[in-house]
């Protein structure tokens, strides 16, 4: 739209979950990638992002702006030679990830085909026009795009845990059940936790994986899934949270963290619970 609606502004500083590690050149085209974050309003709000990122050749006025900070690169920087990453995010408050990946994908393909109209009436048409589908979980709504039928679908009312943006199966799949005890452990008790993987995507999986098992607890502390770099600060908070960060912030000079927080190591299914050692252990259940 031409002007933000009353009741769903833009939320600021999306750029930095679109790219969150920094913006990077590349020689050579690197195959597009898929991640989601989740932002907090200053209401507490959550809202889902899926970003879809590509890369196209720089164009000039990038080049023209990259010579004027580095002189003495001038020589090396040609718009020909370089791709610059780009972004199409989707923002809502409904947790369809899987749907929504589908969407910007088949956007993707949109964008590099021959159309008659412009991609905008595409996106304004599933954004105004498709409806949501009831809460009840009784109706689905099928949403069609070029070739392809995406669905979206409301869980049952007697599963409210399913409402989870992303399964749990990547979580399971990085964590052996006993360190997921304890991991779970740790929430429940408000320790400091620092998801770590070189893997974008995989760090709001986790996130949401494990705290979808505390229904109907909910975690009500900072909870930042996909930290960008430039908020690396919020490691040296001294209050709980929940952060996700990737393993080559760990080389970054600004990026401390806490001795008492909790590293969760995801590509390498290893738990290092700091200097206030590991949980309780949760109390056997009485006959």
């Amino acid at each position: 739209p031409l002007f933000d609606r009353v009741d769903a502004v833009f939320p600021e500083g999306v750029e930095l979950f679109c790219f969150p590690e920094g913006i990077k050149l590349y020689d050579s085209i690197p195959p597009p990638s898929f991640h989601s974050f989740i932002h907090t309003s200053e209401e507490g709000i959550h809202s889902l992002g899926c970003c879809l990122k590509f890369y196209e050749p720089m164009e000039v006025m990038h080049c023209d702006r990259l010579k004027a900070l580095f002189p003495s690169k001038n020589d090396e920087l040609d718009d020909s030679n370089y791709f610059v990453p780009k972004s199409l995010c989707l923002i809502s408050r409904w947790p369809f990830i899987e749907s929504f990946r589908e969407v910007l994908c088949q956007f993707y393909r949109l964008s590099l085909s021959q159309i008659e109209l412009p991609i905008e009436r595409y996106i304004c048409n599933f954004i105004d026009d498709v409806p949501a589908p009831p809460k009840e979980g009784q109706k689905d709504i099928n949403y069609y795009i070029l070739d392809q039928m995406i669905k979206f679908k409301c869980p049952p009312l007697n599963q409210p845990n399913s409402w989870s943006s992303l399964p749990a199966q990547p979580l399971f799949e990085c964590l052996n059940p006993e360190n997921i005890v304890n991991l779970f452990t740790a929430i429940l008790i408000e320790r400091q936790v620092v998801f770590i993987s070189s893997q974008l995507s995989l760090l709001t999986s986790a996130a949401e994986g494990i705290t979808s098992l505390m229904y109907p607890l909910r975690w009500v502390h900072v909870y930042v899934p996909v930290l960008p770099l430039p908020l690396i600060g919020i490691l040296a908070a001294p209050l709980p949270f929940i952060v996700g960060i990737l393993s080559t912030y760990l080389a970054e000079e600004d990026c401390y963290i806490g001795e008492e927080s909790v590293r969760v190591y995801l590509d390498e299914n290893k738990i290092d619970f700091g200097t206030l050692g590991p949980p309780p252990t949760i109390p056997e259940r009485r006959r």
